[in-house]
């Protein structure tokens, strides 16, 4: 009897860290997670900037309200979720690009790096959500 009362005070004592582990997971920080793979071609008259180290564009077709592109150097892309990650279920919620290096959320003001997504100024403390980026010849894939 001894021993089945110590298994069980095992058992509750290890399941106690897990239960607080999976109820902190659940917070305001959650964006849905929408599958895509979607392509541009940089040679096309609206992404044609992207060529440009430091210019940036929207991708409204892809992402779960949106996707920022941004060209850091020569070949080398990043994207990145529109959706602010300091709240956002809320409507206004989706960052627009402020200046070619940086995006700002009109919901609460928190600005992000667009060279890697960082939080510049908050509210926001993570960063915004990226996606992956492979460039085959002038198509720029983004997918997740």
């Amino acid at each position: 009897m001894h021993i089945l009362k110590t298994k069980i005070v095992k058992i509750f004592l290890l399941t106690i860290p897990l239960v607080f582990y999976f109820s902190a997971c659940q917070d305001d920080d959650y964006i849905p997670e929408v599958v895509f793979n979607y392509y541009i071609d940089l040679n096309s008259v609206q992404y044609n900037s992207l060529k440009i180290p430091g210019n940036a564009e929207y991708m409204n077709v892809a992402g779960y309200r949106g996707v920022i592109v941004h060209c850091n150097y020569i070949d080398e892309y990043v994207a990145f979720e529109r959706t602010c990650p300091y709240h956002p279920e809320a409507d206004g919620a989706v960052v627009e690009i402020e200046d070619n290096s940086t995006a700002t959320c009109p919901e609460c003001g928190s600005q992000f790096s667009l060279f890697d997504g960082s939080v510049l100024k908050g509210p926001a403390e993570l960063p915004l959500k990226r996606y992956y980026t492979d460039l085959q010849g002038s198509y720029l894939y983004v997918y997740n």
